[in-house]
């Protein structure tokens, strides 16, 4: 895949709870982050996930602007250097503003829909059940539709 990927942290968190972190890997390759995600993720990032800096001061502007958390609003800002970017982030306000932005945008059970087609997983449902045992918010209507779309 040659489009840059540029994750959240909310992404990182939920392939992190099911101990499935590698996966991003397998379905991406090498992904692009922020400091204030990787502060946000709370953990050491392995090397295939670039931590890029941006500046405080714009990501503040965009945080005002889009009325998002700071590692959101740091995302958009370092998606503004990648126009082509898919961003990897699950929450709803900020899926909205990557789609209003014109940004691609995949969040986790998008992940794993991926991972499949790519032959990467035999199955999404395991996964998603790991997900339901975590904090994870995900309304049955979207596992719906993706199990459906998976054939499952």
């Amino acid at each position: 895949m040659n489009t840059t990927i540029i994750s959240d942290a909310s992404v990182l968190i939920v392939f992190d709870k099911i101990g499935r972190f590698s996966l991003l890997q397998k379905v991406f390759g090498r992904l692009l982050t922020t400091e204030e995600v990787a502060r946000e993720f709370g953990k050491l990032l392995p090397e295939w996930i670039e931590i890029k800096t941006v500046p405080s001061a714009k990501t503040l502007q965009m945080q005002r602007r889009l009325q998002l958390d700071v590692g959101e609003s740091s995302v958009f800002v370092l998606a503004e250097n990648y126009p082509e970017c898919t961003i990897l982030i699950d929450e709803n306000k900020g899926r909205s503003r990557a789609k209003e932005l014109g940004y691609h945008r995949i969040g986790s059970l998008g992940i794993l829909a991926r991972a499949k087609r790519q032959g990467i997983i035999q199955a999404i449902r395991p996964f998603v059940e790991m997900i339901q045992r975590t904090n994870f918010r995900v309304s049955d209507s979207v596992i719906e539709q993706v199990l459906a779309e998976a054939d499952e």
